[in-house]
């Protein structure tokens, strides 16, 4: 792999790029953005004044992350004796740099932002899938039932899928420099916490942080811990993934859904494979040989055969946890209550 010279970027930079450019909203039915929230509060809009989350919710709006559509390049190699992943992101379209596919669904119609739920799910009077704070989180519907209440929202309202997941992930990863979000960003909520409702990070506005109750990545609360949530666009036949980018269905493996790797048994994940072509943005295990103090320090639950879903993140324990945990153990059919979902527009 070719030398570069690294240098550490300042907060500033990062603000001044993509990063900078993800904030919470309020989203409709329709995908319109009905309002931007104050950086430093989602209490409050853009110009200081109070948000009326009771309006808000019968306006069904869902307060989203708004992510700005981003480029990327990814090498692997051998560097010092090293074999070393090296990632680089930019807000436009340079040399050598690919769009990520998250904001191309339909091949040659590109979106200039792609929207994560602020708030793990609630679920309405109506059967939406909502994203609001100072709620309950749902837990305890399957995979196919979170779907349907998150298409009630609209027709390109989804939960929480495989493509946006990986990008957010991207961006974290060259945001911090490091696999082990819960050293560099925040522990999150775990085992030692109970399950909490939606909003600890509202007066975080659209900065990361928190602590061992919550976590907060760019406005995006509970990215990992606190729930399992499901996660749509990739099907697991025995440790095979398979994945598609839109028309969710589970337990598909043909047509939409491509297959793109076999995943090793369960462990701490010390390796990704190396993905060429269309998937060389995705994280998906290939050893796990690692330990939860080195390496990627997340972890991957398999099961060697029949057909699974995929969760991510976990709150079992701190070890478990983490922004690049990955679990397919549950089928189509578990309603269990460690597991919820989130909202997402596409």
């Amino acid at each position: 792999m070719e030398k570069v010279h690294y240098r550490k970027f300042t907060r500033d930079e990062f603000d001044a790029g993509v990063w900078g450019q993800m904030r919470r909203v309020a989203l409709d039915q329709n995908g319109q953005v009905m309002g931007i929230h104050h950086p430093d509060d989602t209490n409050k809009w853009e110009d200081g004044s109070d948000v009326d989350w009771t309006v808000y919710e019968n306006n069904v709006w869902n307060c989203m992350v708004q992510i700005p559509k981003f480029y990327y390049r990814v090498m692997r190699g051998d560097h010092i004796g090293y074999d070393t992943y090296r990632c680089e992101i930019s807000s436009t379209p340079e040399s050598g740099y690919k769009l990520h596919p998250a904001f191309e669904r339909e091949d040659g119609v590109i979106e200039n932002y792609q929207y994560m739920s602020a708030f793990e799910g609630w679920i309405d009077a109506a059967g939406r899938l909502r994203s609001l704070p100072n709620k309950d989180v749902i837990h305890s519907k399957t995979i196919i039932q979170y779907r349907e209440a998150a298409l009630k929202n609209g027709d390109c309202f989804s939960q929480q899928d495989f493509y946006l997941t990986s990008a957010v992930q991207m961006l974290y990863l060259v945001e911090y420099g490091g696999f082990d979000a819960q050293r560099l960003l925040a522990v999150g909520a775990n085992g030692n916490s109970k399950y909490l409702p939606t909003g600890k990070s509202i007066v975080s506005g659209n900065k990361s942080g928190g602590n061992d109750i919550f976590m907060s990545y760019r406005g995006i609360e509970n990215f990992y811990g606190n729930y399992l949530k499901y996660m749509d666009g990739i099907n697991m036949n025995s440790r095979i993934a398979y994945v598609a980018k839109k028309n969710f269905e589970s337990n598909k493996f043909s047509d939409q859904y491509i297959k793109v790797c076999e995943l090793p048994v369960t462990g701490y994940i010390k390796k990704f494979h190396n993905l060429e072509g269309h998937f060389d943005f995705a994280f998906l295990a290939s050893d796990v040989k690692g330990n939860e103090n080195s390496y990627v320090t997340d972890y991957l639950f398999t099961n060697a055969s029949g057909h699974y879903v995929v969760t991510h993140g976990s709150t079992v324990q701190v070890s478990l946890n983490g922004c690049f945990g990955f679990n397919s153990i549950r089928t189509i059919h578990d309603a269990t209550k460690e597991y919820a979902a989130r909202l997402q527009y596409i």
